[in-house]
């Protein structure tokens, strides 16, 4: 392959030449974005109780909850919204994690015996969705 190359000086220049050329017009073509859309893994958590202030629902529901939702690991950000009658936590983890284990783990512990002897019997319904 070497001696064909330095036999055909100017066949390898074309070559060269067209490579090249094929490259740099493909160029275009590439997405590429300056600011790609990263979707980062996150769930919320909604637990209801109807007609309970909000000071009735962060001292009897959402500080038990909370602290066993810290448990979970991998956790990037994590926001609570209370409001009158029902309160919103958003778990956001960080990029990579499977959220399908994540949404396994959260139904877990909110299933999980030490959550209801503290608040299932009082909150109506909870739900997670991602």
């Amino acid at each position: 392959l070497i001696r064909f190359i330095v036999d055909h000086v100017l066949l390898s220049l074309i070559a060269a030449i067209a490579v090249l050329a094929i490259g740099i017009s493909s160029i275009p073509a590439l997405k590429i974005s300056d600011l790609p859309t990263v979707e980062m893994p996150s769930l919320v958590v909604t637990l209801t109780l109807p007609g309970a202030s909000p000071a009735e629902i962060q001292n009897r529901v959402v500080f038990e909850v909370e602290d066993e939702l810290q448990s979970l690991g991998d956790i990037d950000e994590f926001e609570t919204d209370i409001l009158k009658s029902h309160a919103v936590i958003r778990i956001k983890f960080f990029y990579g994690v499977d959220i399908n284990d994540k949404y396994l783990e959260v139904s877990s512990k909110l299933n999980s015996r030490v959550l209801q002897t503290c608040w299932c019997r009082l909150c109506s319904r909870w739900s997670v969705r991602t």
